[in-house]
């Protein structure tokens, strides 16, 4: 069973003060000879797992944790050569094989999001799971109809100008240049030939929302879905950032009841997911901009 509150077995404890030194917050302290919580930390504890993650005899306990929880780590870990292949590997995939995607392969590929550094827990991030083409193609009716809106909205120069007074200049230049442009693409490439251009066949999506009263809660869902990305590359499925769903979902009151969404959360990422049908061959070089040493 977890932990109800912290604490420290003394009997376990044999005050190497491995905690101690890696508490980020001074939490702990070697104090007559006994590790025991600091008089004055930094903070409260953020419940970051180190102190039991270096405990050689698992003498010191978290609230939330257990042991049993931990999964013990081997002694080499893969290269970054190895490690950096695999990210080269990756490309975003808008073609699919009509496969589904398994139960397996979708429980570990959220399990191993779930190892993403997240801001300070308890995490607020939550998934949605489309685990079938199925599921998918129930919900693109309605998201077509949203589409349909944003093309009419933005076509009224009196809604523009309105839009316009309400966002950023750069937003409202990216939204009348590159989103309502590429938005008329998918409504008529499916009307005219039954094609989508906005989950491209994809048999399975992870939809990631938080609440807003969250600390750096966008964030998190983005380092959230990227380390889902990575995972389902590793297990030879195809992955896609859909950056049109979230606004879709996250604005419209009505989808957000229907999917369980809690009206204080915000639908901040959508992962596509499928068997790819092409591998590459040879990596796409990327690059920064700029990068300026000091």
């Amino acid at each position: 069973m977890a932990a109800e509150k912290n604490s420290i077995n003394p009997v376990k404890c044999i005050k190497c003060s491995k905690c101690v030194s890696i508490c980020p917050i001074g939490h702990l302290d070697l104090i007559d000879g006994k590790i025991q919580e600091s008089e004055n930390p930094m903070h409260a504890c953020i419940a970051c797992g180190h102190c039991m993650s270096v405990c050689p005899t698992e003498a010191i306990v978290i609230k939330g944790y257990d042991y049993s929880e931990f999964e013990r780590l081997p002694d080499v870990l893969p290269s970054l050569a190895d490690f950096e292949m695999l990210l080269k590997a990756r490309r975003s995939c808008r073609n699919y094989q009509p496969l589904p995607v398994s139960r397996e392969h979708l429980d570990k590929i959220i399990e191993t999001a779930s190892t993403a550094p997240m801001a300070i827990p308890p995490h607020q991030v939550e998934i949605l799971v489309f685990d079938t083409r199925e599921k998918i193609e129930q919900f693109l009716p309605d998201a077509r109809k949203i589409l349909k809106n944003w093309i009419y909205a933005f076509g009224s120069p009196f809604i523009r100008t309105m839009m316009g007074m309400k966002m950023p200049a750069h937003q409202m230049k990216s939204i009348v240049n590159d989103i309502i442009p590429l938005t008329k693409v998918i409504v008529d490439e499916y009307e005219k030939n039954a094609r989508d251009y906005l989950t491209y066949g994809a048999t399975a999506m992870l939809v990631f929302h938080s609440t807003k009263y969250a600390d750096s809660f966008e964030e998190n869902c983005h380092i959230v879905y990227t380390y889902a990305m990575i995972a389902a590359e590793g297990l030879g499925l195809g992955s896609c950032i859909i950056g049109m769903i979230p606004p879709i979902i996250d604005q419209n009151k009505q989808m957000k009841e229907r999917y369980g969404i809690p009206k204080d959360n915000k639908v901040c990422g959508c992962l596509i997911l499928g068997h790819p049908r092409s591998t590459h061959n040879r990596s796409v070089p990327r690059k920064f901009k700029s990068v300026r040493w000091l």
